[in-house]
């Protein structure tokens, strides 16, 4: 994918008389649970064209296999349609009608993406199939240049970090974790620090820390990260925290 992309980029700048990328960004795949997150994946992809207002409808864009889910005239040999119809039925065409509506449901939602929930920028799933790829890179070989893919071989529990955080600003464990603990410092530093070395997902940490939504998971850290950039002592406090995690 890599070739292709420099290869067809190359060819439209000369075709064009331009220069500089083509694409947003570097390719990059991740690994789907699909009984967990496949369809809920699929419904975002197919509506971004819609949220950006390149069209009204997501069957309308060119680009798009949507249209070959929702009509059989429209498909290519190459595509696989079968397993994402499956989850509405055993008959085809009840199957795409009911597909349609689920995605076309998504048009006026504002939801969160469902990659929010990427995992070390290469998984998107549960803790069981989070445990099952850890066991099968645990102690490969890693290069240097998948600096997320160590990342997420090497992850500690979330468990072990909630009881550093902890011990080091001196809380019970349920200070940070219980329900209705909103605006302390110790549970928004665990928060971050679960969520960027733990490996588990937006939901999974909501869920570590007293059932909160995994988009509040996404502002916490976030506020944190800022907070850091302009506070000395925090930082210091996570260097601090870490080298407990890692010792």
């Amino acid at each position: 994918m890599h070739g292709i992309n420099s290869s067809y980029t190359g060819y439209f700048n000369r075709k064009y008389d331009r220069v500089g990328h083509l694409f947003q960004g570097r390719y990059r795949g991740i690994l789907v649970d699909k009984d967990s997150y496949l369809l809920e994946l699929t419904r975002y992809v197919h509506l971004n064209p819609v949220k950006a207002k390149f069209v009204k409808r997501p069957e309308e864009y060119p680009w798009s296999s949507y249209a070959g889910y929702i009509w059989k005239r429209k498909r290519v040999s190459w595509m696989e349609y079968a397993w994402i119809l499956s989850q509405f039925g055993s008959h085809e065409a009840a199957s795409a009608r009911m597909y349609r509506k689920f995605v076309e449901s998504g048009i006026e939602e504002q939801g969160d993406s469902p990659l929010a929930d990427v995992v070390g920028q290469v998984l998107l799933g549960g803790e069981e199939i989070l445990g099952k790829i850890k066991s099968l890179v645990r102690g490969k070989e890693v290069g240097q240049d998948v600096v997320e893919k160590k990342r997420f071989r090497d992850a500690p529990r979330a468990e072990h970090i909630i009881s550093a955080v902890a011990s080091i600003l001196g809380v019970d464990k349920a200070t940070i974790t219980g329900r209705g603990r909103k605006g302390n410092e110790a549970r928004k530093v665990a928060v971050y620090l679960v969520k960027r070395y733990s490996g588990l997902s937006n939901g999974e940490i909501g869920s570590l820390f007293g059932g909160i939504h995994h988009s509040a998971v996404t502002k916490t850290s976030g506020r944190l990260k800022e907070e850091m950039k302009r506070d000395l002592r925090i930082q210091e406090l996570m260097d601090t925290i870490m080298s407990k995690i890692k010792a």
